[in-house]
Formats: structure tokens, sequence, C-alpha cells
């Protein structure tokens, strides 16, 4: 736009030391950027269910049987990390946020 005033003017093009953006590289660069907010927006729910499977899915051990070394201890907790109210609370602040 500057250049198209500045020929309407006469007033001669300056020479720019930078690149000039294609439209179809910037559309790409939003469309990433797009997609990375969503996969932020999503992963704090994403992990939650990660967790809660793998607490469902933990093999019971038999009373004195000592467990492999290389396995963390589980800590099994009936109610979920988040609550509902808190899952949505986050989940708004989230869409809220600006990068």
């Amino acid at each position: 736009m500057r250049d198209l005033i500045h020929e309407q003017l006469g007033i001669p093009r300056k020479s720019r030391k930078s690149a000039i953006i294609d439209l179809l590289e910037l559309m790409e660069v939003r469309r990433d950027t797009l997609w990375i907010r969503d996969a932020l927006n999503d992963m704090p729910a994403y992990l939650e269910r990660v967790i809660q499977h793998v607490a469902a899915n933990v093999q019971p051990i038999a009373v004195g049987q000592n467990q492999p070394r290389a396995s963390p201890q589980v800590v099994v907790q009936d109610d979920p990390a988040l609550t509902d109210a808190e899952s949505q609370r986050r989940t708004r602040r989230m869409r809220n946020a600006t990068w």
C-alpha cells in the first residue's frame, strides 16, 4: 500500500532491506499458529485423560511381591485431578489467552 501511495504522489520508492513476505507463506504461518494454539488449549484435558487411563490400567501386585525397580509407584485417586468447574475455567482461560 505504501508503495502505491508513493507512486501516486510521485515519490521515488526506497529500496527495502527486508524481503516481502508472500501471502501463501503468511497463510501457512497463520495456519500453523492456529494449530499450535489449539494443541496447547487441548493439552490439559489430553494429559488428564492419559493419566486416568494409566491409573485405570495398573496391574495389581500381590502382597509380599517386590515391585520391579524400573516401574514407578502409582497413586490411584478416586476423584479426577480437576473438577468439572476447574476444567471449564481452565478451558475458558486458555481460549481467552493472547499469545
